[in-house]
């Protein structure tokens, strides 16, 4: 997991003193680039520009005002585009100065389509978790930032659960789990190498990541695999199973955490196998997931 922070006008450049400790502990920084079509952090390259030469992992963001989709997308990229393939752009779609495309839920994929076009790279999209549905035709292509916060009085990195529904999203990329003390903190769900994938265009932690694995194994054999220990632990299953580790860790969290119903469904998709593997794989919610598999192929 890696230690993130993101900012805009109020962090300050040079960030002020929360921002500047939040800083020095993080491996990724998300700096605010544009808003609508004529709005600049002014801020932006400095903030970006120190990330780099820092070391650290760079993301940086569009804050959508509900104008015209292409033409928001191509603000963007006429001011973040000397940092294309060094750092992941961001779609920020939230409500505030956002109204006009609120609940247009085409927009989001509008804006998205239009960046690749221009970079050759997919934007990681932010919601609340609770308005994931308002770009959720961007699951295919984009990786999720989705905000929930646990609690409202988080000021470090704590240990914590993610326990957000991000479903048509199989896996979360990015989470901001607070905002308390004056800044946004994050959990980042990959490895160093992955998030330097998604921003070169190499491929994005979406629907498709198991299937873009180099690994030919089909999910649930790759998942057995996990729960046998065919792939170690820790940094060394990250490093065999590569940009698939994290969409494969994520359905295994979600075993836990999900409802039946929804497993039941992923069952149907041929996600969990058939047979003794299935059982594996489910483990203690083999057979409350199976009875409503059976009801489901019985009422067909």
């Amino acid at each position: 997991m890696l230690k993130g922070i993101d900012g805009s006008g109020h962090n300050g450049w040079p960030f002020n003193s929360v921002t500047e400790a939040g800083y020095l502990e993080s491996d990724f920084v998300i700096v605010k680039a544009t808003q609508g079509t004529g709005f600049v952090n002014s801020g932006f390259s400095g903030a970006a520009d120190r990330t780099l030469s820092d070391g650290k992992l760079l993301g940086f963001y569009h804050y959508a005002s509900g104008g015209n989709a292409r033409a928001e997308a191509e603000h963007f990229w006429s001011v973040a585009s000397a940092y294309n393939r060094k750092g992941i752009p961001v779609l920020d779609f939230e409500q505030y100065q956002n109204m006009p495309a609120w609940n247009d839920e085409d927009w989001p994929l509008a804006f998205v389509t239009r960046y690749h076009e221009l970079s050759g790279v997919w934007p990681m999209v932010y919601v609340s978790a609770a308005y994931r549905h308002k770009v959720a035709e961007c699951a295919d292509h984009c990786a999720l930032w989705v905000a929930g916060y646990p609690r409202s009085n988080i000021t470090t990195w704590e240990n914590l659960t993610f326990n957000y529904k991000i479903n048509p999203w199989k896996t979360w990329t990015v989470w901001q789990f607070t905002s308390a003390g004056g800044l946004d903190r994050n959990w980042g769900n990959l490895t160093r190498e992955a998030w330097n994938s998604i921003a070169k265009g190499d491929g994005a932690l979406s629907n498709d990541d198991i299937s873009n694995t180099s690994n030919t194994n089909s999910i649930a054999d790759l998942l057995e695999g996990i729960l046998t220990g065919e792939y170690g632990a820790g940094d060394e299953r990250c490093e065999r199973l590569g940009i698939a580790y994290t969409a494969l860790q994520s359905e295994i969290n979600a075993i836990y955490t999900d409802d039946d119903v929804e497993l039941a469904y992923r069952t149907l998709a041929g996600m969990y196998g058939t047979g003794t593997q299935r059982k594996l794989i489910l483990g203690h919610r083999y057979d409350a997931v199976q009875k409503i598999v059976n009801e489901i192929l019985a009422s067909v």
